[in-house]
């Protein structure tokens, strides 16, 4: 159990975006650092996330495009302060323009930039000397997400040329400022190291976590009613499995596999059934199933009833922050073998972009007794060891010592 940290340091978080309704490390880690007593500050750009998504061809979905705040916009959420800052352009980079007024008003002690390349970064490193704080930074791009990794090195010199040029150089720039550089797997860590110019001594695996407050296990007869009252909503009946998936739906995420896992077993006898919660170009592909159910995208908080209403969470291709979220509520996770989950029996991995593989890890949880031993294995494991709390508690250990050092105590 960590101790308790209690300090009243100012901390600036800068970010591409900010979107208050859809939770990850850009609205959850600036809370529990606020609870921990720091002052916190998330400074992020006038623009929408999935900003770089080509799926929705400039058109995202009216519930994204919504969570872009106005430059400008200065507001206090859960404790934690938050400024929007005008963005400009430079090709395909987006950077802060009124960073440097921005950090000269908070005057922070730490500077956290989520990314370790890309402008906001680089815009840290070269506003340290003049305001001295302490720079950390963070990768949360896996392998799975960044194809030259997984490409011969001989196939992809030029690629790799100019990866070191765009990425590597000026992303080791920034790791000369910078006393650590988080990432949430090993994997991570070395997409940083090989590719984003982070050096290796300053590399620190530290997990993403979990909001336990609202995604946790049915644990009551009145979250049972709950449960049963949502599954007889969507149409699902109370001995139907049910397989969910959040977020985009986009031909990268491979969703289709699961639809096509589903019919595979539904022939067989199984009362399988799918539930997605979100939007993109894939949506009416996947509402056409009539063994699907297809919602729009909703705030992240209520999220937590569906998983909960649910049996199996399946995440075909991709990574996503909703996998733990969904796997804190007591759901057993089947995702691709090509995921850096680490799973310890809490679920199963498939051969990715194989239907019948899929279908066969969920043909293997079709029996409750086993679904329910690998739920609560997740979730407790989730609960004990990857809390947003104890996230938070890391790095503020890391912020006292980096400041520590510089005080020479």
């Amino acid at each position: 159990m960590l101790d308790p940290v209690r300090t009243n340091l100012r901390i600036a978080i800068l970010c591409e975006t900010f979107a208050p309704d859809m939770g990850y490390i850009n609205t959850e880690l600036p809370k529990f650092l606020a609870r921990e007593g720091a002052e916190v500050h998330v400074v992020a750009l006038d623009i929408p996330p999935y900003h770089k998504a080509a799926d929705w061809a400039g058109q995202p979905p009216a519930f994204v495009a919504a969570q872009a705040l106005p430059a400008g916009t200065n507001v206090l959420i859960e404790g934690f302060h938050v400024h929007i800052l005008e963005h400009g352009t430079l090709g395909r980079y987006r950077y802060a323009k009124a960073l440097r007024r921005c950090l000269g008003t908070i005057r922070p002690e730490v500077v956290y930039s989520l990314g370790a390349i890309g402008f906001l970064p680089l815009q840290a490193a070269l506003n340290l000397p003049r305001f001295k704080y302490k720079l950390f930074t963070g990768n949360h791009t896996s392998a799975e997400a960044f194809p030259l990794a997984r490409e011969p090195r001989s196939a992809a010199r030029g690629a790799r040329l100019a990866a070191f040029a765009t990425r590597w150089l000026p992303g080791r720039l920034v790791s000369l400022c910078t006393e650590h550089c988080y990432c949430r797997t090993a994997g991570c860590a070395e997409i940083a190291r090989e590719f984003f110019g982070v050096q290796q001594h300053k590399l620190k695996v530290v997990p993403l976590g979990v909001d336990t407050e609202y995604f946790f296990p049915v644990s009551s007869e009145s979250e049972r009613a709950q449960r049963h009252a949502l599954r007889a909503e969507l149409g699902c009946a109370p001995d139907a499995i049910v397989c969910v998936n959040t977020g985009r739906m986009i031909a990268s995420k491979e969703l289709q596999l699961l639809v096509d896992a589903i019919a595979r077993l539904r022939a067989e006898g199984l009362d399988m059934r799918g539930l997605f919660i979100g939007d993109g170009p894939e949506r009416a592909r996947l509402a056409a199933s009539k063994h699907c159910v297809v919602l729009p995208f909703m705030p992240w908080k209520q999220l937590a009833r569906y998983y909960r209403a649910a049996d199996i969470a399946v995440w075909p291709a991709g990574e996503s922050i909703s996998m733990f979220d969904a796997t804190s509520c007591g759901l057993p996770l089947v995702v691709s073998d090509r995921i850096d989950a680490h799973l310890q029996g809490n679920g199963l991995t498939f051969r990715a972009q194989d239907s019948e593989a899929l279908a066969h890890a969920l043909r293997s949880l079709a029996d409750p007794i086993i679904r329910a031993r690998m739920g609560a294995a997740g979730s407790q494991q989730l609960r004990a060891g990857s809390s947003w709390e104890q996230a938070a508690r890391i790095r503020m250990r890391d912020f006292q010592a980096a400041l520590a050092t510089r005080a020479g105590r």
